[in-house]
């Protein structure tokens, strides 16, 4: 074998060492890449099962004199009760919207009755809450009140008189221990002189979180999701990458 051939062959076992250096590294890579989105897949599989707890009910009940109740659990006990009832006298007249619930249930409190709470506000042990067992907290309360029959001043109280995609926060006791959820609620009145004001309220749906004393969004309804693909995310995305 002349000198040239013995370059050549040289060249070639080079060249197959440089292969099998690339190949073993890329394998490395592959492998590191797959345990990533497995581990990934883990942490998305923990999220939901985390964020899998809260309980919605879409509801499309109109209230409007009389009442509605909340079974937030779904347990065919009554949790807490929105009430549309008018009192009237010969010059006085008070349309209130109220809520009230079972012994030990609360819902969140603002001056002069229920708080009407934004998308998203955390309902938590952190809140001010005002029992509604033996007294109903006031969401509205709409009237007129006359000195004759033909001077009369209206009244408008609460944060519930008129309000869209609200919502009412509720904590309630179930087996013993502590839920946090919301009703959300649009709600709007009409003055009438004397007499039948009315305070017509939408009631679009409730939820509550499963997990005790754990804090719910305003509306969050977020139920069980489906099981991700190991490949998805961008972890996933590096590993076929890798592999091209």
């Amino acid at each position: 074998m002349d000198v040239n051939d013995n370059t050549r062959m040289m060249g070639v076992r080079s060249k197959v060492r440089e292969s099998n250096a690339v190949s073993a590294n890329l394998e490395k890579h592959l492998k590191s890449y797959a345990l990533m989105a497995a581990a990934g897949a883990g942490l998305l599989g923990s999220a939901t099962e985390a964020n899998a707890q809260i309980i919605y009910t879409p509801t499309k009940i109109t209230l409007l004199n009389g009442t509605v109740n909340i079974d937030l659990n779904n347990d065919g006990i009554t949790d807490f009760t929105l009430v549309d009832q008018e009192k009237k006298f010969n010059l006085y007249s008070n349309r209130m919207l109220g809520v009230k619930g079972a012994a030990g249930n609360a819902v969140v409190k603002s001056n002069g009755g229920a708080k009407a709470m934004a998308s998203s506000s955390i309902i938590s042990s952190g809140r001010v809450f005002q029992s509604v067992y033996n007294a109903r907290g006031r969401m509205a309360s709409i009237g007129y009140r006359c000195v004759t029959s033909n001077n009369c001043l209206t009244f408008k109280i609460g944060q519930f008189k008129m309000v869209k995609n609200k919502y009412l926060g509720f904590k309630f006791t179930f087996n013993g221990e502590t839920h946090f959820g919301w009703a959300r609620i649009n709600a709007d009145y009409t003055f009438a002189k004397g007499g039948q004001s009315m305070i017509n309220v939408y009631l679009s749906g409730y939820a509550y979180e499963a997990t005790p004393n754990m804090p719910i969004g305003a509306g969050d309804n977020m139920g069980p999701r489906p099981p991700q693909n190991s490949d998805s995310g961008s972890l996933g995305e590096l590993a076929r990458g890798a592999a091209k």
